[in-house]
């Protein structure tokens, strides 16, 4: 009886000892296998692959962080802006501009805003001469902090004697 008394409170201690360590764990997979709770860091070491519904995902950590918003402007050729909301909380980094058709007979000059304040720099030239499909590219130096909700503004100064729509995509850094 000592025996099965002992074994049994020897088996008691390392079940206790067993689930005490299981339960320390922050990352783990849960029982059946099906799910893996990450509690801690996922690091996928180089050359490893991270899949969804396998498909490998290629996209960059810094690919991840970026949120892009695009807005039609009706005409840049004309004084006038374009809206969009900020779907995510960051900075603005980039701005890319592709126009419709061609800016004649002038240059337009574009500024950006983050919720009512102007970026640096201050401006960005879409010069005369630009046709349909050109694209312009405007880098942030400075300011252009976006909380999710806010508003993000392109203006043209008017310049030019033609009408041309555009795209514009504001490059969020979250």
């Amino acid at each position: 009886m000592k025996k099965i008394l002992g074994f049994l409170a020897g088996f008691a201690v390392l079940a206790f000892i067993g689930l005490a360590v299981a339960q320390n764990t922050s990352n783990y997979m849960e029982q059946g296998g099906t799910k893996w709770v990450v509690g801690g860091e996922l690091d996928i070491a180089s050359g490893g692959t991270f899949k969804i519904g396998s498909t490998a995902v290629s996209s960059t950590a810094a690919e991840l962080d970026q949120c892009n918003v695009e807005t039609h402007f009706s005409d840049i050729g004309t004084a006038s802006s374009a809206y969009a909301t900020s779907p995510c909380t960051g900075t603005l980094s980039k701005v890319y501009v592709i126009i419709w058709g061609t800016l004649a007979n002038g240059t337009a000059d574009m500024s950006v805003y983050a919720n009512g304040i102007l970026v640096s720099p201050a401006s960005f030239l879409i010069a005369s001469g630009s046709t349909a499909e050109t694209i312009d590219a405007y880098t942030r130096t400075a300011g252009g902090v976006i909380t999710a909700g806010q508003a993000l503004r392109i203006t043209s100064d008017g310049g030019g004697d033609s009408t041309v729509a555009a795209t514009v995509t504001f490059v969020i850094d979250r």
